[in-house]
């Protein structure tokens, strides 16, 4: 939760030529409980607050071509955690703290 990811928005033209218009088009939240979305300085980045799916609209030439893709927000699951000393041995002496 809180930490911005970087979107592109990419058009994709009959001749086959791509352009990415990330920092022209607009961009918005359908809910900004779920996530935010930068339309200023760092256009296109989502930053997600609360558990839930919105989705993320970006439009191009004043409307003219829109995009919207749903976003689920969830909650973050631990893989796993691993613990070391440090060692190549892992070995402690009697009374010693780390």
């Amino acid at each position: 939760m809180g930490k911005s990811r970087g979107v592109r928005s990419v058009i994709h033209c009959v001749n086959g030529a791509q352009y990415d218009v990330s920092s022209a088009a607009d961009w918005s939240s359908s809910d900004h409980d779920i996530f935010t979305v930068d339309n200023q300085s760092s256009k296109g980045y989502v930053t997600p607050l609360n558990i839930g799916s919105s989705y993320l609209f970006a439009t191009y030439l004043d409307g003219i071509y829109v995009a919207k893709y749903n976003i689920n927000v969830v909650d973050a699951a631990l893989k796993n955690i691993t613990l070391s000393i440090g060692r190549a041995k892992n070995e402690l002496a009697a009374g010693e703290t780390i």
